[in-house]
């Protein structure tokens, strides 16, 4: 979902039960910045993420409520 101001992306769904997601750092060109509220909610056989960008920008991600710990998850960085 573009943002309001229309310079970044937030993720609003997923839908899946793979043990694997991955999540862009850029989508349209933008930045993602943003995991909407319950997006990975209930998504407990998630135990890998794969982000395509840095590890920096991983941290500077908003993950709203009702979502899975993604501290509890190994996350691979695409860009080191």
């Amino acid at each position: 979902m573009l943002s309001e101001d229309g310079e970044s992306y937030s993720i609003s769904g997923y839908s899946g039960t793979d043990s694997n997601v991955v999540i862009p750092s850029i989508y349209n060109e933008k930045p993602v910045t943003r995991i909407g509220d319950g997006v990975f909610d209930s998504c407990y056989s998630i135990t890998d993420v794969y982000y395509s960008g840095r590890e920096e920008d991983w941290n500077k991600i908003e993950i709203d409520s009702d979502n899975i710990d993604f501290n509890e998850k190994e996350i691979h960085f695409s860009i080191k």
